[in-house]
């Protein structure tokens, strides 16, 4: 017979070192074990708020609930919105398992919170081209700070639904939550902030889309935008973003926070 083991944290959302948008006001914290109820005032329940201790760089923020899922062994914490900032969520290992065994170590995970930037920014595509070989589609990206105050570095493009499933932003960092894609602007962008009227060096972004169909960013309405793909042999230069940039929802946001009223940053529809 297999001896009882002291359970662990099996897996977290965010995961370590990983980004979430904002706003968000929960976690979630998967065990390998079956967990003890009980009294969500007990010390050694998994519903106690104060076996969680979640703490930002500049401030503390109180878990004000804890729902538990037995199916999935997963414990799901929830507080007040949190703020842009860098996160570390702290579990006690007071917490014990249904064998009434403790965890067999705190758990620590450090995470990012990302707010949006004010939509005072301008994004253009140029120089749409694909290669049939590589499967892939590219453009050359700018984005113009059309705000009257700096924007501070590093900053991150966040590519919103993305499809088909297999399709991917090269070099960028999946949300495993949505499927959505983060993208880093700090190559492109000189020195430590974006100034007024500044715009950052052209970047490539390019998607992968192994199936070679369509790509598809769906924009919150039944009928999901579609990018036309450019033929292989245009290398011709753009003025404009391409059709498909009207309706794919991207936005800009700061990976440290700015102290300020952040609100969406995304490319619009257009007109019906």
């Amino acid at each position: 017979m297999n001896p009882v083991q002291s359970p662990r944290v099996a897996s977290t959302f965010p995961p370590p070192d990983g980004l979430v948008a904002l706003p968000r006001n929960t976690l979630t914290v998967t065990f390998d074990h079956d967990m003890l109820e009980g009294d969500p005032t007990d010390p050694a329940s998994v519903l106690n708020p104060a076996n969680y201790a979640l703490v930002g760089t500049t401030s503390s923020v109180a878990v004000a609930d804890v729902a538990y899922d037995s199916a999935t062994r997963t414990a799901v914490l929830t507080f007040n919105d949190l703020q842009a900032d860098h996160y570390e969520l702290r579990v006690k290992a007071t917490i014990q398992s249904t064998d009434a065994l403790a965890l067999a170590e705190p758990y620590t995970l450090h995470f990012q919170a990302l707010s949006d930037l004010s939509a005072q920014v301008r994004i253009t595509f140029t120089q749409g081209r694909a290669d049939a070989r590589s499967q892939t589609v590219s453009y050359n990206m700018t984005v113009t700070n059309i705000t009257s105050y700096d924007l501070l570095a590093p900053l991150v493009l966040y590519v919103d639904g993305l499809a088909p499933s297999v399709a991917a932003v090269l070099h960028g960092r999946p949300d495993l939550e949505t499927g959505d894609w983060w993208l880093d602007l700090s190559s492109v962008v000189s020195g430590d902030r974006l100034h007024p009227g500044q715009t950052t060096a052209p970047m490539t972004i390019t998607f992968s889309n192994p199936t070679g169909g369509r790509l598809n960013f769906p924009v919150g309405r039944p009928r999901p935008a579609v990018i036309p793909t450019p033929r292989p042999s245009s290398t011709r230069r753009r003025s404009r973003r391409p059709p498909w940039a009207k309706r794919i929802r991207i936005r800009l946001v700061p990976m440290i926070p700015m102290g300020r009223p952040w609100r969406t940053c995304s490319i619009p529809d257009p007109p019906e």
